[in-house]
C-alpha cells in the first residue's frame, strides 16, 4: 500500500511538530511531504509536488481570506482534500469549509492521537469526518430569529468565549 502524502500548515512550529508526531505514528501508510507556516509557501510547494491531502491547522496569520484561498488551492490542485484542525469552530466556519468540500474538520480538543490518522486516511479515500465536538457544535445551533444571522452569533459566541 502506498502512503498518502500530506502537507501540513500551520503558523505554529509547535503545532506543526505535534501533527508530525501523531502521523509518523501511522505505521507508514502516511507520509508528510513538507510542513510550511504559510498558504502562499504551500501553494508554490503543490505546483511541483504532488499530495493527496492537506492538513491546516486554524492558527493562520490575520488578514487571510480562509475561502478565498482554499478556492485558489483545490481549483489549482484538484483531488486534495482538505482537512482543518479548529481551535474555536464555529457553526458558519464549518459550513463554509463543507462548502468548499472540505473532507474533515476536528476541533483541537479532540483526541487527535486516535483520530487524525483515520480522518487523512478517510479523506484520501474520498470521505468525510467531522468529529463529535464539532458535530455537537452543529446539532446544538438555535434557529436564528430573521433579524439576527450566524455570523452575528458566532461573533457573540467567540466574545462570549
Amino acid at each position: 500500500m502506498t502512503a498518502i502524502p500530506v502537507v501540513v500548515i500551520s503558523t505554529s512550529g509547535l503545532t506543526r511538530g505535534g501533527i508530525q508526531q501523531i502521523i509518523s505514528k501511522s505505521e507508514g501508510r502516511i507520509d508528510i511531504s513538507a510542513m510550511f507556516a504559510s498558504l502562499s509557501e504551500t501553494n508554490t510547494f503543490l505546483s511541483d509536488h504532488p499530495a493527496r491531502v492537506l492538513v491546516i491547522d486554524d492558527s493562520l496569520p490575520r488578514g487571510i481570506n480562509l475561502t478565498k484561498e482554499l478556492k485558489k488551492l483545490t481549483e489549482a490542485h484538484p483531488g486534495l482534500a482538505i482537512l482543518m484542525i479548529a481551535g474555536r469552530p464555529t457553526v458558519s466556519l464549518v459550513r463554509l469549509l463543507l462548502g468548499l468540500s472540505a473532507r474533515g474538520i476536528l476541533h483541537k480538543d479532540d483526541d487527535l492521537d486516535h483520530t487524525l490518522n483515520q480522518a487523512i486516511q478517510l479523506a484520501a479515500s474520498g470521505g468525510t469526518t467531522i468529529s463529535p465536538r464539532v458535530s455537537q457544535l452543529l446539532e446544538q445551533q438555535p434557529t436564528l430569529p430573521s433579524n439576527v444571522d450566524q455570523r452575528d452569533l458566532d461573533v457573540l459566541q467567540l466574545l462570549t468565549d
